[in-house]
């Protein structure tokens, strides 16, 4: 019974280096706190039946008073065990939170960028679609002398137009 503290303030300690770690390297993988989760439920699911048979004892009016004031003094240092035994769980938890919403922030950034790069290449890819038609009646644009040039022109201000419309700086976030 001495021992659950000493367990609770290792395990406490292993959390802690486990965030500073994430913390280092990118939150790559929570694989250490789902082990220590589940070590800790063990725990937990081990130390119920105890807190049940000293219900069961205390409320014996067999066991003397002096006893009983001892075991409830057993059950009142369980009971905390088992509290913090929660507590570091609620430390998981949280890790697990922050690794998500690191992730989700690293795929936003992710889908940003691709929403920006799409943008860019957008009026090329519809300049090109609209005068790679061919329709030499309908287009008279096309036997003009300087077709080409328009077009690497108008390519570049739409370009222009949309890095300045998705306001390019915020990429620096």
């Amino acid at each position: 019974m001495d021992k659950i503290p000493a367990m609770v303030e290792r395990m406490r300690e292993l959390i802690v280096e486990e965030r500073k770690w994430l913390l280092d390297h990118g939150y790559r993988t929570v694989e250490t706190v789902e082990f220590i989760r589940a070590e800790i439920h063990t725990m937990i699911r081990s130390l119920k039946p105890f807190q049940r048979v000293l219900v069961h004892v205390i409320e014996d009016d067999a066991i003397c008073q002096d006893v009983t004031i001892y075991l409830k003094d057993v059950q009142d240092h369980l009971d905390t065990c088992v509290d913090n035994f929660k507590e570091l769980l609620n430390m998981c938890e949280r890790i697990n939170s922050e690794f998500e919403k690191f992730h989700q922030g690293s795929m936003d950034r992710t889908l940003y960028l691709m929403t920006i790069i799409t943008s860019i290449f957008l009026p090329a890819q519809f300049l090109t679609g609209v005068w790679g038609m061919n329709f030499e009646g309908s287009m008279p644009e096309l036997k003009m002398k300087w077709v080409y040039p328009t077009f690497w022109v108008c390519t570049i201000l739409g370009t222009i137009f949309m890095l300045w419309m998705f306001n390019c700086g915020r990429l620096n976030r």
